[in-house]
């Protein structure tokens, strides 16, 4: 029997219900877990556990109020009032100079090498935003001797502006050696980043700086600056005297999941050096309280290394050594480190999680006793930290909610892409990767693609706690392996290098010269091992697939579902198995509740769009797709960067 009209109505209608509780109970599921697990340390809204607040160290109360006063808003939260293409510094003056006119906003930069030919002068309420970080370059072209004080970026006296997702790197040929402390380009004295005058509630966010001439960051008399996922690396001009520094002459500033290479010192120093937090870093680097800073700053759960390269006299945290430096005016408090020193027999240094280290209290002798310029005190705060935020993971990458389901990843060899990485049966320490004839419905070959911010990530395999290893250091010819999976284990980071397409060279982190190489050709049980780097190596080229463990996104479009990709998702969003000629609304709603993001798609001819997410901030939403007879269920999306 041929329903009726009305019966259709109501089917519809029943339908649409039924959506619309699905989105309901979604939301409810989601929405108290996203509020957590959706913030970073450093964010706005970002709440601190009272109960861990302890009264023996009142500091605690002021260590929480670094950073951004009230946090780094969302991107969603202003309005991008231009975007422009490659251009000099006249040209980004221009630009930021319209958008302070009209009341703050963003500026967004689109992919291409900028040039920085005169110093960049940010304005306030300007947020600079890169397309991509890695796709947005800013190149320091100017020279400049050290008593010109340059800088490619000055936030003079600014307030509440920034720089997001993008890199600033110098232009000098080669990389500067890490262990040679002196001028060696004097007519390239150019900083990367300055803060002076007052400069106020700015930050750094998803930054890269490169090989700048002097001082990557130089911070002077400005307070309440938050540097978070930044990627310093490298400074040609390390000759003493302020030279080479990432530099901490402020207070209140938050410096938090940064990488911090190959400079002179990371410093506190200096009388306005109060109430910063160094807080979750990774620092190949001394961290350095240099020079008379005013006391009670706090480094806790870092990661520092001091390489093999270095005099005996360098240690992980330092006093002043030279005769007309200063101490600090009051303690500082050094907490949970995780601190090398290669350069003194591996010694760990200011490492004992049941201590507290206080100073300094006197100046560095010069010799090989690390911990000398610092008194002890088993007195550790009562909830096990100083700086007791309630972010997601600590405020690390945020955690997926359970969804029913995980990203995985599959890796085929560029130029034999009948094989893929197989990390064979099981898992154990020391087991070696090889090549296998590729199926992506093999669990050897699907690897769980694991964020460890700054562009690098991990490659657990599936089902197992063991991850793709590169070993102590690098060379050629050295055997990738299995071994148990460790966040702060360097030699598990690989940074992902687009070289086309969905082909990237995968990059180990603390030995960059060398990459995962598939050596010539492709066969079973043929060992993959470290290379020297090279673009245009397709050994060392792997094309990536995403895998959902749920159901292929081919078989879910079958059975006539519309299907999210990829999610987690970061700047683009497509939605696949639309039906020709038919309008649908799309709507994605924050964890609050609130419509961040509406979009009208009539798809001609076409079964797919892609959606512009980049606008939205770091978190949760809520996904609801509409047409005028049907209203499909409700979608989690997390957005990560």
């Amino acid at each position: 029997m041929k329903p009726t009209q009305t019966t259709t109505m109501k089917i519809q209608q029943t339908h649409k219900n039924l959506a619309n509780l699905s989105f309901v109970f979604l939301f409810c599921l989601v929405s108290s877990i996203s509020q957590v697990f959706s913030q970073r340390v450093g964010d706005a809204g970002v709440k601190f556990d009272n109960s861990k607040m302890d009264s023996n160290y009142p500091q605690m109360s002021e260590w929480i109020k670094a950073g951004v006063e009230g946090g780094i808003p969302a991107l969603s939260s202003s309005k991008i009032k231009k975007t422009i293409g490659p251009t000099n510094s006249d040209g980004l003056m221009s630009a930021i100079n319209e958008v302070s006119r009209n009341g703050g906003g963003q500026l967004r930069l689109r992919n291409g090498n900028y040039t920085i030919n005169k110093p960049v002068i940010v304005k306030n309420n300007v947020r600079i935003v890169g397309e991509n970080r890695n796709g947005v370059v800013l190149t320091i072209n100017m020279t400049g001797n050290k008593d010109d004080g340059k800088q490619g970026v000055f936030f003079k006296g600014a307030k509440r502006s920034s720089l997001e997702r993008l890199t600033i790197k110098g232009n000098q040929s080669g990389r500067p050696d890490p262990f040679r402390l002196e001028n060696v380009k004097p007519n390239y004295f150019v900083s990367g980043v300055s803060f002076s005058s007052g400069a106020k509630n700015c930050w750094l966010d998803k930054v890269t700086i490169l090989d700048t001439g002097t001082s990557p960051i130089n911070v002077w008399k400005s307070n309440h600056l938050t540097f978070r996922d930044l990627d310093v690396n490298g400074v040609w001009n390390k000759g003493g005297g302020g030279s080479g520094y990432f530099a901490l002459m402020g207070g209140y500033a938050l410096v938090y999941n940064c990488t911090i290479k190959n400079l002179r010192h990371f410093a506190i120093q200096r009388e306005g050096a109060f109430y910063n937090v160094v807080y979750k870093n990774n620092i190949t680097q001394d961290v350095n309280f240099h020079n008379a800073d005013a006391g009670n700053n706090l480094i806790e759960q870092n990661n520092i290394t001091i390489q093999s390269g270095f005099d005996f006299q360098y240690h992980a945290v330092m006093g002043p050594w030279a005769s007309f430096h200063k101490i600090s005016d009051t303690d500082n408090y050094v907490y949970k480190n995780s601190c090398i020193e290669r350069n003194n027999d591996n010694r760990r240094s200011f490492s004992d999680n049941n201590t507290v280290y206080l100073g300094p209290r006197r100046k560095e002798d010069r010799s090989r006793i690390p911990e000398y310029p610092f008194d002890k005190t088993n007195r550790t705060p009562k909830g096990g930290t100083f700086y007791p935020v309630r972010a997601g993971n600590d405020g690390g990458n945020p955690p997926l909610p359970p969804t029913g389901g995980s990203s995985l990843v599959h890796m085929k060899k560029r130029n034999a892409s009948g094989f893929a990485i197989d990390g064979r049966n099981g898992g154990a320490n020391g087991q070696n990767v090889h090549l296998w004839a590729q199926n992506r419905n093999n669990n050897n070959q699907q690897w769980e693609e694991i964020d460890r911010g700054n562009g690098f990530y991990s490659y657990k395999k599936k089902g197992t706690n063991f991850c793709l290893d590169g070993g102590n250091g690098g060379a050629n010819g050295q055997n990738v392996y299995l071994w148990t999976c460790s966040d702060n284990n360097q030699n598990q980071h690989w940074r992902k290098v687009n070289v086309g397409g969905n082909n990237y060279r995968l990059e180990k982190r603390n030995a960059p010269k060398y990459s995962i190489d598939g050596r010539g050709g492709g066969a079973n049980r043929q060992n993959i091992y470290l290379w020297t780097s090279n673009n245009n190596n397709q050994n060392q080229h792997w094309q990536f697939t995403s895998i959902n463990n749920r159901s292929s996104n081919l078989d879910a479009i079958a059975d006539g579902k519309i299907v999210m990709f990829p999610n987690p998702a970061s700047d683009q969003l497509a939605i696949m198995g639309l039906t020709n000629d038919t309008n649908y609304n799309v709507h994605i709603y924050n964890m609050q509740g609130a419509l961040s993001l509406t979009k009208e798609i009539s798809p001609k001819n076409e079964t797919s769009t892609t959606i512009d997410i980049s606008n939205l901030a770091i978190g949760s939403y809520v996904v609801k797709i509409l047409t005028n007879n049907n209203v499909f269920p409700a979608e989690l999306l997390m957005i990560t960067r």
